[in-house]
């Protein structure tokens, strides 16, 4: 049990006598998911799910939304939760479901509607059921998508009791205040500008923002708990956050890549035939987008597909790499292989980005399990560089975080997740989709996982993603079933046709066919029987 009542409305608590107003709590989370969108892929993808280009004042609106993820915290169950532990009728008060009650109870909806200035957030958009779409996205921030459908369960007779002032305390002057501390953040989102059109790919990619942007704006470490005032958490906020993204590698963009223009220079050697082929396309061509790229086991697939990545991230196509492999066994080896490829173009391990092995129960960087510091710990985050350093893998702190990594070695299953009804899809797919999906092995998939892999890479190309598949032994169905993702749709060819194409090969988005050299035809290939079967320490 809390000691005492916040005096105002509270929106964290830590510890026992210490809380975070409400709006500045709603305030961090809205910076944070504003430098998410200003990092360059990020704000490409919502441009693509929106249709159209954005403007700034765009930007500032939607993290007013994003402001207002929290607002269901206003009810009076919610606030009195700690305080009143045996109080049987808020002990299982929430600040999601209760909102259905504002909507269905008419003077509770017009007394809402007028905190948070309705009329005026309607304005923003094409569609006048855009705010509320894009509300009950940022009101989905916990991992499922909210719908209220009409239930009269639970708390929610008691919930329209909460949304009435009692005890001096009144939920929507609370919400009030939230907005105008989100107008003092973002004054120029109430200006002039073009209203938007809230797509549904655009109200799927914001609920996942703002399910990473609460998550990250949610931690003590980075956003002390305590008073403060709105000039205070709007000077913190504007100083600490560009250093949070950077800090757990969601902006990039500090990582800078260093001056190895060719192949050989950025590993060593001379790139053999599949290499270079995929060396020479170009990272503009839209055709780019997807590159199916399909040679023998010892081609240099790997290198093919961190080659490629070098390329687009430096061309600002993506801002980071998630490469998904069929088993949990060849995630870690391929693991220790990204990390030396890394470590030759990062000789500086303070200036390297963190590469996470994305395989539930390894959540490791380098050799080293890694965890996130005791909430109590990370309030010295700035001062202390064992912090800073522990920072860097905030994504390997949670299986849901993975894709959110700067690079990331894994199962495909934690990319195929962004597509199933699952919690925190969203937020999956919001990171994922920044990044260069590599997806290695893609015949191993069996045909579940490979329409799940088309879902997804559709998906992905239609917010304007990028993506690599490798295979040593892909067969005509499946390239064109994945081709189709892209928006090319192709018919299968007959069996005499298929057996006389090219191999090795490469296929872009647009079906087009660049063969590759054979660099050696007759590379001598055997089988060898080993008497293993029950042996498994030998295997």
């Amino acid at each position: 049990m809390v000691a005492a009542p916040f005096p105002g409305f509270w929106g964290k608590l830590h510890g026992q006598e210490a809380w975070l107003p409400l709006p500045a709590h709603c305030l961090d989370v809205a910076f944070v998911f504003w430098h998410l969108a200003s990092v360059p892929p990020i704000w490409s993808r919502l441009e693509a799910a929106a249709g159209r280009k954005l403007a700034p004042v765009q930007q500032d609106r939607l993290a007013v939304l994003a402001a207002l993820h929290d607002v269901g915290k206003a009810n009076l169950g919610f606030q009195r939760k700690p305080f009143d532990p045996n109080d049987p009728g808020v002990q299982r008060a929430g600040h999601v479901r209760e909102l259905e009650a504002v909507f269905d109870d008419a003077a509770l909806r017009e007394r809402f509607a007028c905190a948070i200035r309705a009329q005026q957030l309607a304005r923003w958009f094409e569609d006048p059921c855009g705010l509320e779409a894009l509300l009950f996205a940022s009101w989905s921030h916990h991992g499922r998508p909210l719908k209220f459908q009409g239930e009269r369960t639970g708390t929610y007779f008691l919930a329209n009791q909460w949304w009435q002032p009692a005890r001096g305390k009144d939920p929507m002057a609370a919400i009030a205040e939230v907005l105008d501390w989100a107008q003092a953040a973002f004054p120029e989102a109430f200006s002039d500008g073009e209203p938007l059109r809230a797509t549904p790919r655009l109200q799927h990619l914001f609920a996942g923002l703002v399910m990473l942007a609460d998550w990250l704006g949610s931690h003590p470490g980075w956003f002390p708990v305590g008073p403060t005032t709105l000039s205070e958490r709007l000077q913190h906020n504007r100083q600490q956050v560009p250093k949070l993204l950077a800090a757990v590698g969601l902006d990039s963009r500090l990582f800078a890549l260093p001056p190895l223009t060719d192949f050989a220079g950025r590993f060593d050697f001379a790139p053999r035939p599949a290499q270079a082929c995929v060396d020479a396309l170009d990272p503009q061509d839209p055709r780019c987008c997807l590159v199916v790229l399909e040679a023998e086991t010892g081609s240099g697939k790997t290198e093919a597909a961190l080659d490629w990545f070098f390329k687009l991230f430096a061309a600002g196509k993506v801002g980071s790499l998630y490469f998904a492999l069929p088993t949990r066994v060849a995630a870690c080896e391929l693991f220790a292989r990204v990390a030396q490829v890394f470590a030759r173009w990062f000789p500086d391990p303070q200036a390297r980005p963190a590469i996470v092995l994305a395989v539930p129960g390894y959540p490791r960087l380098g050799a080293q399990v890694e965890a996130l510091p005791e909430p109590g710990e990370a309030n010295l985050w700035q001062d202390d560089e064992e912090l800073k350093r522990r920072e860097r893998i905030w994504a390997a702190e949670h299986p849901k975080r993975f894709l959110a990594a700067t690079v990331a070695v894994g199962t495909v299953d934690q990319a195929l997740l962004a597509v199933i009804q699952t919690a925190h899809a969203h937020l999956r797919a919001a990171a994922l989709s920044r990044s260069l999906l590599v997806v290695d092995e893609v015949h191993a998939s069996d045909e579940y996982a490979s329409r799940l892999l088309r879902a997804l890479l559709e998906h992905h190309f239609r917010l304007g993603g990028y993506a690599m598949l490798l295979s040593a032994t892909l067969g005509m169905r499946a390239r064109v079933h994945f081709l189709a993702a892209a928006g090319r749709r192709l018919e299968p060819l007959a069996l005499e046709q298929a057996t006389a194409e090219p191999y090795p090969l490469i296929t872009l988005a647009s079906g087009e066919a660049v063969a590759i050299p054979r660099g050696n035809p007759d590379k001598p290939v055997f089988v060898e029987a080993k008497p293993w079967l029950f042996q498994p320490a030998a295997i």
